[in-house]
């Protein structure tokens, strides 16, 4: 009796197996795919692809590995560039020469050092005084105010008024000072004698001042030619110009993905060979993702039925042939 309980158990669950099993044979999984006929743009490599204002051109596309690259340039697009600068009078500071080298010609026989005057620092003998006038003058109430003020004048950190480009030339040619009022350099006058003299009053080194809103020519490397910008920014350790220049931005397509292309989002489909389909029905083209991905959970499932049923078939044969006492 015990065996043929078992027998028949295990048959049944056999059965479920192989009709699990049956059921992944013969399911037809869905594909994300978009017809020719459905798509709302056809490209190939070298096409131009208009979204909104912006004109894309498809710079690169391979076909076997699914995959394309389209370029936009904005021939005037707001770019700026920060530079670090050496800081004047600051005792944890390195050199004078010690800030970033800008180019300032084409060839590259003009580079110049980026220093940084230190910022103007308040007369402590003034603000004495104007404190015991204030004092003398104002109210209880009058000297809680001026308190909260001058502790938002601490908090503040004064910034620097303008900078410097200093020529780089071979410092073993000259002995350079530095002071807290900025650079200075050892050099002979006309009776020989040997005298201390600004960097700004050098002839033999060229070097330049600028402040905030003041306009500077530079070679920009990446776009490989000079720009003109404005001094946007200056803080105690950099300087910050803006300038209008050549900016390309890439949109990578990938197979069967969504793709943001100038703020609009596209669907994404190789059919094969050297064209790229683009969908702009991306509500319709989630839903084949939701299709595909709920088919491979069906699928996982009948795969984990038939491995229970092969289990507890084993199971079973193991108890049905197991020896009964008595």
């Amino acid at each position: 009796m015990q065996l043929r309980a078992g027998i028949v158990y295990m048959v049944l669950f056999l059965v479920i197996a192989a009709g699990a099993y049956a059921v992944i044979a013969t399911a037809e999984a869905p594909e994300v795919t978009i017809d020719g006929a459905d798509a709302d743009h056809q490209l190939e490599e070298g096409d131009d692809f208009t979204v909104g204002e912006m004109t894309y051109n498809v710079s690169m596309l391979d076909g076997a590995g699914q995959t394309a690259e389209l370029e936009f340039v904005d021939e005037e697009a707001e770019m700026e560039q920060t530079w670090s600068g050496a800081i004047a009078g600051d005792p944890n500071d390195g050199a004078w020469n010690d800030g970033d080298l800008i180019q300032l010609d084409e060839d590259g026989d003009e580079e110049f050092y980026v220093y940084i005057y230190a910022p103007p620092e308040a007369d402590e003998n003034d603000d004495d005084a104007d404190d015991a006038d204030d004092a003398d003058d104002a109210d209880d109430a009058d000297d809680a105010d001026d308190a909260d003020d001058a502790d938002d004048e601490e908090e503040a950190e004064p910034q620097p008024e303008t900078f410097l480009l200093i020529e780089a030339v071979d410092e073993d040619d000259f002995s350079f000072l530095e002071r807290e009022d900025g650079v200075y350099v050892a050099v002979e006058d006309d009776d020989g004698n040997e005298v201390i003299e600004n960097v700004m009053d050098v002839d033999e080194i060229e070097s330049m001042e600028f402040g905030v809103d003041d306009e500077i020519t530079f070679y920009e490397d990446e776009l490989d030619m000079l720009v003109d910008a404005t001094v946007t920014e200056l803080e105690t350790d950099s300087v910050t110009v803006e300038y209008v220049g050549e900016q390309v931005e890439t949109v990578t397509l990938d197979h069967n993905e969504v793709s943001i292309i100038g703020g609009e989002e596209f669907g994404v489909h190789f059919p094969g060979g050297a064209t790229v389909y683009l969908t702009e029905d991306v509500d319709g083209f989630n839903a084949q993702h939701d299709a595909v991905e709920a088919h491979h959970d069906r699928i996982h499932g009948f795969w984990w039925i038939i491995g229970l049923s092969v289990t507890t078939v084993i199971l079973l044969a193991g108890l049905a042939f197991m020896p009964v006492r008595g």
